[in-house]
């Protein structure tokens, strides 16, 4: 009878050196982390994937209205250019002082 009373404590000792290992184990490994408090103020907020997507869509919008805008207004900086060389034709080829290259006055 003993030797069954002190097979089932070096088994219980056993099962308990052998829980406590793995627990040990687990927080060395940081697999049993504790559990997390509230979010803090540095923790941003996960955004939902619908929103990042719309983001995304709303940036690609924007950003082809500003490729049309600019294009616009290099065709217009275009038509001032040639407007200007042809008023400079009409007028007699003469250029204004200021724009001769030579510098020759």
């Amino acid at each position: 009878m003993m030797a069954i009373v002190w097979l089932l404590a070096l088994i219980g000792l056993t099962v308990v050196v052998s829980v406590a290992w793995l627990v040990i184990q687990g927080v060395r490994d940081g697999l049993a982390e504790p559990p997390r408090t509230s979010p803090t103020t540095s923790d941003p907020p996960a955004l939902p994937w619908a929103t990042v997507e719309a983001l995304g869509s709303e940036l690609s919008q924007q950003r082809h209205q500003a490729s049309h805008a600019m294009q616009a207004a290099m065709a217009q900086v275009l038509r001032d250019q040639q407007a200007t060389a042809a008023s400079t034709d009409v007028s007699g080829g003469q250029r204004p002082a200021q724009d001769d290259p030579t510098g020759d006055d």
